[in-house]
């Protein structure tokens, strides 16, 4: 009887323990748009965390994965009806825009200082562009600058060093018609002729010769935008047209690289995991080249960002912070998935450097630089893409194309103003 009754009380502290640790645990929905190989990678470190750390904190991320071009919509959306996410991403040149609607709270920096989180221990463009007003909005977890790959193999076959990547516009040029070979359908350089890249790269050359994309009014281009517009376009379609080492459509890279049949293709970190998954693909990576008068690349970062929302209780943000905490301690699993860190101490760890592709990606970060910091830079984006996809496919010339850019971003600031 004694131990009928002493194994019914131990079942109901059994029941009583399970159910109040349940009770404990804190739910947070996490929203990122990684939805190529990198989605694999935010799915196994959430999956880590909540079975080590999250378990042991009372801490369960729940992830969801938005694809790209639906997921700042779909988060815009969220915020605006209170049903955001309690974590989300967001590019560096996003928080300016998120920021001016009053759509994110701000990190507590006594707690970051608890942490350990310093401005000294990041690179200054990326945590500067977290940082709204003397007010911090966003945590910077990674960038990725544009870089070339290129095809070992295929440099060895058409007799050139594949230790020494092209580093000048005439490098790129004299490497990029060695190795096209039309008969063979092999092209010598990629660029993207369409989509966001085309902003990107464009970024990236004008950068080399005018470090200023707008004016210091912030209303209009700078004086010289379209002169070196003009002429960050001419050196593109020169690749197409007058040389012909590049594709005149759309088309992918990483396909031409799986054949076989691309030597060089302008891209970013973020692709790293779909060319070391190519059977047979002997690749390295070597930094933007020369083209103006000062190196310059184009870098975006992603960053940890708070969206506002009724379910942001102060539980739900400590839990957050366990979690953000813990994701930063173990960021070289992020970096390994392709990106470079934002972190200057990660950089510096002998296990960084082990990263063959990403040090050398790493090795432009004293000269990337980011779209301005203002809430106008997505549509800005918008308008350099559209006029280049116009010249690209021969439906404007580079000087219509380009003053009507100029004309576009002008409306567009006045109309921030």
């Amino acid at each position: 009887m004694i131990r009928t009754v002493l194994s019914f009380f131990l079942l109901i502290l059994s029941i009583l323990v399970s159910f109040s640790a349940f009770a404990a645990t804190v739910d947070i929905s996490f929203w990122n748009p990684f939805t190529g190989p990198d989605g694999v990678v935010i799915e196994k470190m959430v999956n880590d965390f909540n079975s080590t750390t999250g378990k042991e904190k009372g801490v369960k991320v729940n992830l969801l994965i938005v694809p790209w071009a639906e997921y700042y919509t779909k988060l815009t959306v969220a915020i605006s009806s209170g049903t955001a996410p309690n974590l989300a991403i967001a590019h560096s040149h996003r928080i300016p825009g998120f920021v001016k609607e009053g759509a994110l709270l701000e990190f507590n920096t006594a707690y970051l200082a608890s942490i350990g989180l310093k401005k000294q221990d990041f690179v200054p463009a990326l945590w500067k562009a977290g940082e709204i007003g003397g007010r911090r909005y966003g945590i910077p977890i990674d960038a990725f600058p544009r870089h070339l790959y290129y095809d070992r193999n295929l440099f060895k076959q058409k007799g050139l060093n594949p230790e020494k990547p092209p580093q000048t516009l005439d490098e790129l040029i004299e490497t990029a018609t060695k190795l096209t070979d039309p008969q063979k359908g092999i092209w010598g350089l990629w660029f993207s002729l369409s989509g966001a890249w085309v902003a990107r790269d464009f970024y990236s050359y004008f950068w080399q010769f005018e470090p200023n994309l707008l004016a210091p009014n912030k209303r209009e281009v700078s004086s010289n935008f379209t002169e070196v517009a003009k002429k960050v376009f001419q050196i593109q379609t020169d690749f197409i047209r007058k040389y012909k080492v590049t594709p005149s459509e759309p088309t992918s890279y990483g396909a031409l690289f799986g054949q076989g049949k691309l030597g060089i293709a302008v891209s970013q970190i973020t692709e790293l995991l779909m060319l070391e998954q190519m059977e047979g693909l002997d690749f390295s990576a070597a930094p933007m080249p020369l083209f103006g008068k000062q190196r310059a690349t184009f870098a975006l970062g992603h960053n940890f960002i708070l969206p506002k929302g009724k379910g942001q209780t102060p539980e739900k943000i400590r839990a957050v912070n366990a979690f953000i905490e813990w994701f930063l301690r173990n960021s070289l699993e992020w970096v390994k998935g392709g990106k470079i860190p934002a972190s200057l101490t990660l950089m510096k760890d002998k296990r960084f450097s082990e990263l063959r592709i990403q040090s050398i990606v790493a090795s432009q970060v004293d000269y990337m630089k980011l779209p301005p910091l203002i809430p106008e830079a997505p549509g800005i984006d918008d308008i350099i893409i559209r006029n280049g996809e116009a010249i690209y496919s021969g439906k404007s010339s580079i000087d219509e194309a380009v003053n009507r850019m100029a004309s576009e971003i002008k409306e567009l600031l006045s109309k921030g103003k």
